[in-house]
C-alpha cells in the first residue's frame, strides 16, 4: 500500500505532502522575477521633527497639557486653535530652523500641533473626553447665540409690488437665526477639524449641515429637555434660602414699577429723616407689603420675626411722630411747659421795672382823666380788681387793696375811685380792659366793634402812661414779647381744632415772627395730644386730611425749594409713618380672603399648603395624599421655613448699607434673568429696568 502511494506521489507533478494534502492547491506566492523586496515609505521629516521635539520637552520635565482642559479649549476655538498656534509661531520656528521660508516653518509647527492633538485625544478617550469637548463647544458658541428675541420681525409693505406688511412670529425668527448661526459655527468647526484643503472642505460642509439642524432644534430641546433636567439637578442650589429670597424680592421690585436705585434712595431718605422703622417692604410699596403679609400667614419662625418687628415698630410710632412734628415746627416740650417758661422769663426781666414804676407817685393828665370818666374804664378797673382777687385766692395770699386811688367798694363790689390815680391804678385798668377785649374776640381772633373801641381806649391809656412813667414803658417792653408768644400758643391750639384753613392761616400770617413760633408750639401740642394718649396715628396728620395738611405745610419750617408736586420734609416724614402703619395692618391685621390666599400661594411651598387644605376640606383623600407628597418633595428640594425666613429678613431690612448689598445682588440677578452674557458685555449690553408710567 505504501509503495503504491509512493509511486503515485513521485509520478504526480503537483507537490503533495502527507501532512497537508491540499497544500498543493494553494496559490503560489512566488512568481518569476518577483523577490518581494518593496521598501517601506520614507518617514515624514516634519512628523519626525515633531516627535523629537515632544521627546525633548518631556525629558526636560515640561507639562504639555495634553488632557481634558486642552481638549475643551480646542473645541472652544472650533478646532482652529491648532492652525492659529501654528501660524503664530512661524517667526520663532524660522529662527530655530535657520530658514527664510515661512511655509517651511508652518509645516514644522503644524506637524507638532497635529501630534499634540493626537496625544490629547488618546489621553482623553472615552466619555470624559467627549464631555470635555462638548462643554468647550457650547462655551465657544454661547456668546454668539445670544438671548432669544421676544418681539416679532416685521416685513414692511411694498406698495409698488402690491405686497402688504407681514409679520413673522418671534419663534420662527429665533429658529431661523439659530439655524444660520449653528450652520456657520458647524462649518467653521468642521473646517478646522479637517486635514488638507479637500478634507477640510468636506468636513466643513458636513459640519454646516449638522450645525444648522442642531441650531434649529437645540432651543426647543433646551427649553423642554435640558432646562427642566438641569433645574432638577440644581434644585438644592437654586432653592437655597438666599437665592430664593433674591428671586422673590426681585419679583416684588419689578411688579412695583420702581428701580432699585429709587427704592434705595427712599430708604436712605427715611433713615436720615428719623423714620427708623421704614423697611425695604415699605419702600417697595404694596407688592412688598403683600409679600410680607403672605409670609406672616404661614407657620414658621418668619411669622414670629414679622410679628415682633412690626409690633415693636408700631409701639415706637408715637415717639417718632412726636419727634418729627417737634423738629418740623421747631418746638421743644409741651405748650404748658413753653407758657410757664415764657411767663417766668417775662416776670424776671420786667419785674424790677414794674416795682420801680409803682413807687413813682401819681400818674395823671387830662387824657387819662377822660378815660377814667367812661363807664368802660369803671368796668375795666372792676374787672382788673377781680382778676387780682382771683390770683390772690389761687396763690393763697389774702387780697388787700393797697391802691391809694381806690378808697372803697360799692354795694355791687365795684371799686370807688376818689383819689389821684397812680401807675398801679392804671395798670389794674389795663388788665381789666384786656379781659373785656377777650370777651369780644371770636375763636379765630376776630374782634367785633365793641372790642375794637376798647382796644383804642387801651392804646391811648398806655401811650400816656409810657410818657408819664418811663419805668412802666420799659417794663411793658420787656414783658410784651414773651406774653405775645404765650397768647399765640392759645391761637395755635385753636387752629388745630377749629376753623377752616383759609381763616386760620390768614390769622397766622398776621402774627409777627415770635407770635408765629408761639402758634407752632400750640399747634404741635394739640395735634400730638391724641398720639401720646392713644398711640394711634390721628386723622389730622394724614395727607388726605385737607385742613391738617394745609396748615402743617405753612407752619412747617421746611420752606426750602422742592420739586413740583412733592411735599416738604415734614409731609414726607408723616407719609412714611402712614405707609408703615398700612404695611403693619396688612401683615398683622385682617385683609380680604382672596388677597390672603394669593399671598400665601405666592410664598415658597404656599401653593402646596393651600392645595392640601382644599383637598382635606372637600373630602378628597387621593388629592390630599398627593398634596402631602408635594409638600414632602418641596421640603426635600429646599422649600422650607428657611426660605421664608430669608425673604422676611430681607423685606424687614432697614439699614441703608444692608439694602445697598441686596440691591447689588438684585441687579446681578436681573442681568442674568434678561440673558445678559457676563463674558461678552459688548454683545449683550447691560439692561436696566424702566419704571412704569404713573396711572
Amino acid at each position: 500500500m505504501a509503495d503504491t502511494w509512493d509511486q503515485f506521489e513521485a509520478s504526480n507533478p503537483i507537490a503533495i505532502t502527507r501532512d497537508d494534502p491540499w497544500a498543493a492547491f494553494a496559490p503560489s506566492t512566488e512568481r518569476s522575477g518577483d523577490t518581494n523586496t518593496t521598501p517601506p515609505p520614507p518617514e515624514d521629516p516634519y512628523r519626525k521633527a515633531a516627535v523629537q521635539e515632544r521627546d525633548r520637552l518631556l525629558r526636560g520635565g515640561a507639562r504639555l497639557n495634553e488632557g481634558y482642559s486642552d481638549r475643551a479649549a480646542s473645541a472652544f476655538s472650533f478646532k482652529l486653535g491648532d492652525e492659529a498656534s501654528a501660524v503664530a509661531q512661524i517667526p520663532l520656528e524660522m529662527a530655530r530652523r535657520g530658514t527664510f521660508n515661512p511655509a517651511e516653518a508652518y509645516r514644522y509647527n503644524k506637524a507638532y500641533q497635529e501630534l499634540k492633538t493626537e496625544q490629547t485625544n488618546k489621553n482623553t478617550e472615552g466619555l470624559g473626553g467627549a464631555a470635555a469637548e462638548l462643554v468647550g463647544g457650547f462655551a465657544g458658541a454661547a456668546p454668539w447665540m445670544g438671548a432669544p428675541q421676544a418681539g416679532k420681525m416685521v416685513f414692511p409693505a411694498v406698495p409698488n409690488l402690491g405686497l402688504p406688511a407681514k409679520t413673522m412670529p418671534a419663534g420662527v425668527v429665533n429658529a431661523f437665526r439659530n439655524a444660520t448661526t449653528g450652520a456657520a459655527m458647524g462649518g467653521v468647526y468642521g473646517f478646522g477639524e479637517g486635514e488638507g484643503l479637500q478634507d477640510s472642505a468636506g468636513k466643513g460642509a458636513a459640519g454646516a449641515l449638522v450645525g444648522g439642524t442642531v441650531g434649529a432644534v437645540a432651543p426647543v430641546a433646551y427649553e423642554y429637555g435640558v432646562k427642566p433636567v438641569a433645574r432638577m439637578l440644581q434644585m438644592p442650589r437654586l432653592n437655597a434660602p438666599e437665592n430664593v429670597m433674591i428671586e422673590r424680592v426681585n419679583k416684588a421690585v419689578r411688579d412695583s414699577g420702581q428701580t432699585m436705585e429709587q427704592i434705595t434712595q427712599k430708604i436712605a431718605d427715611a433713615h436720615a429723616a428719623g423714620n427708623t422703622g421704614y423697611t425695604l417692604a415699605d419702600a417697595i410699596g404694596h407688592e412688598g407689603q403683600r409679600t410680607l403679609a403672605g409670609l406672616n400667614k404661614q407657620s414658621g419662625p418668619q411669622r414670629d420675626l414679622i410679628t415682633k418687628t412690626l409690633a415693636e415698630r408700631n409701639l415706637n410710632m408715637p415717639d417718632r411722630v412726636v419727634a418729627g412734628i417737634n423738629q418740623g415746627l421747631g418746638v421743644e416740650g409741651t405748650a404748658k411747659q413753653a407758657q410757664k417758661a415764657l411767663i417766668e422769663k417775662a416776670s424776671a426781666e420786667a419785674g424790677p421795672y414794674y416795682r420801680s414804676a409803682e413807687h413813682s407817685g401819681p400818674v395823671w393828665n387830662n387824657a387819662i382823666q377822660e378815660i377814667l370818666d367812661t363807664d368802660a374804664a369803671k368796668k375795666g378797673i372792676a374787672a382788673g380788681v377781680r382778676i387780682q382777687q382771683q390770683e390772690a385766692a389761687g396763690s393763697g395770699i389774702p387780697f388787700k387793696a393797697t391802691d391809694a386811688a381806690i378808697t372803697g367798694f360799692d354795694k355791687a363790689g365795684d371799686p370807688i375811685i376818689s383819689g389821684v390815680p397812680n401807675t398801679k391804678t392804671l395798670h389794674t385798668l389795663k388788665v381789666g380792659l384786656d379781659r373785656m377785649i377777650e370777651q369780644h374776640t371770636d375763636e379765630l381772633g376776630h374782634v367785633n366793634a365793641e372790642g375794637r373801641s376798647l382796644i383804642i381806649m387801651k392804646n391811648r391809656l398806655l401811650e400816656n402812661m409810657d410818657a408819664l412813667n418811663p419805668d412802666y414803658a420799659k417794663a411793658r417792653e420787656l414783658y410784651r414779647g414773651p406774653m405775645e408768644v404765650r397768647d399765640a400758643v392759645k391761637t395755635g391750639q385753636d387752629m388745630a381744632t377749629r376753623g377752616r384753613p383759609a381763616d386760620t392761616l390768614d390769622t397766622f400770617r398776621g402774627l409777627n415772627p415770635s407770635e408765629q413760633q408761639g402758634a407752632r408750639i400750640g399747634y404741635a401740642d394739640k395735634v400730638l395730644e391724641p398720639v401720646e394718649k392713644s398711640g394711634n396715628f390721628p386723622g389730622r396728620l394724614r395727607e388726605k386730611a385737607s385742613k391738617g395738611s394745609q396748615e402743617l405745610e405753612e407752619l412747617s419750617l421746611y420752606q426750602g425749594p422742592r420739586r413740583p408736586g412733592e411735599g416738604d420734609q415734614l409731609r414726607k416724614f408723616l407719609n412714611r409713618e402712614e405707609e408703615m402703619l398700612k404695611g403693619s395692618h396688612m401683615a398683622l391685621g385682617g385683609s380680604s380672603t382672596v388677597e390672603n390666599l394669593a399671598d400665601v400661594a405666592a410664598g415658597p411651598g404656599g401653593a402646596d399648603v393651600l392645595g392640601l387644605a382644599t383637598s382635606v376640606a372637600s373630602g378628597n383623600p387621593a388629592h390630599a395624599a398627593g398634596g402631602i407628597w408635594n409638600m414632602i418633595k418641596s421640603a426635600s428640594t429646599g422649600e422650607s421655613a428657611a426660605q421664608r425666613t430669608a425673604i422676611a429678613k430681607a423685606l424687614l431690612e432697614r439699614d441703608p448699607d444692608a439694602i445697598a448689598q441686596i440691591a447689588a445682588r438684585l441687579d446681578a440677578f436681573e442681568q442674568r434673568a434678561r440673558g445678559v452674557n457676563p463674558w461678552y458685555p459688548h454683545i449683550a449690553p447691560r439692561i436696566t429696568r424702566t419704571p412704569k408710567a404713573a396711572p
